[in-house]
């Protein structure tokens, strides 16, 4: 078993993503509890309570399956990369209102189950690619933090596409419709796994990693324009009547999550 003193960089980092993970996660489910029952039943905040802990585990499953010898040898390593990873996505979770997203007021105040099925997506999408970051041997975390950084920023680079091109955020927390809430989350997902499949491998350099990010990435494009397609004729219908989730929702939701996995299995083993 590998069992190698963390650096002092190291400690510095844990503590740090620590703190935020605490704060940003504690405030998450603060917001989800304090709201009164007859205001929102707590059927309606399951995303919010089951997201985090659901995050954690396909992070832990990723991390001990196939992150470096010393990572997945090391209770130590697993813990840091852990709570590096639980930091990390609580960090990112601020950056949900510039989408219109407010999980805890979309879904606890307002009692919008739409809006907790896309948090949950955005959720486990930002999860898969920071897992992605860990797979494969390198010199440190901050070559984690690095690549991880840039399979978020596709991540997020998708979601604005969309809105700026179909508007799907505004249709799940404005007009409350679930047939949207599922395609967006089912395509974030999707495109934390290509982003994070993009940045996993050994390091090289920085060089090569953004190359391997861009190289690898750009499915998530193909996706993203699907999804304006797709969202253009939704809007489109739904100016006559609520498209059913059966026809423009679970149909498009399962092509994105399918074309995703096809094309990680086609890319093989990292390097």
């Amino acid at each position: 078993m590998y069992t190698a003193a963390m650096s002092p960089s190291e400690v510095i980092a844990m503590l740090v993503a620590g703190a935020i993970a605490t704060v940003r996660w504690a405030l998450w489910y603060h917001r989800a509890i304090a709201v009164a029952p007859m205001l929102s039943p707590a059927g309606a905040r399951a995303p919010l309570f089951l997201t985090p802990p659901l995050a954690a585990a396909a992070l832990f499953a990723i991390l001990r399956t196939y992150a470096a010898s010393d990572v997945t040898d090391s209770p130590v390593y697993l813990a840091f990369y852990m709570v590096l990873g639980a930091g990390w996505v609580a960090a990112a979770t601020i950056l949900f209102p510039l989408y219109g997203l407010r999980p805890a007021v979309d879904v606890a105040q307002r009692r919008n189950p739409a809006a907790g099925v896309l948090a949950a997506g955005a959720v486990l999408g930002l999860t898969l690619a920071f897992a992605g970051a860990n797979i494969g041997d390198g010199p440190g975390w901050w070559v984690v933090a690095f690549c991880a950084l840039l399979a978020t920023s596709g991540l997020f680079l998708a979601w604005g596409l969309v809105d700026w091109g179909a508007g799907v955020t505004d249709m799940v927390t404005i007009d409350r419709d679930p047939t949207a809430a599922i395609r967006l989350a089912a395509l974030l997902v999707a495109v934390g796994a290509i982003q994070g499949r993009a940045v996993a491998g050994d390091w090289l350099s920085t060089a090569n990693a953004l190359n391997d990010w861009l190289d690898l990435g750009w499915p998530a494009l193909v996706l993203v324009i699907m999804e304006i397609v797709v969202g253009r004729v939704h809007a489109a219908a739904a100016r006559r009547e609520r498209p059913p989730i059966a026809v423009l929702g679970l149909p498009p939701a399962a092509i994105y999550l399918a074309g995703a996995a096809a094309y990680i299995l086609t890319l093989g083993w990292w390097t």
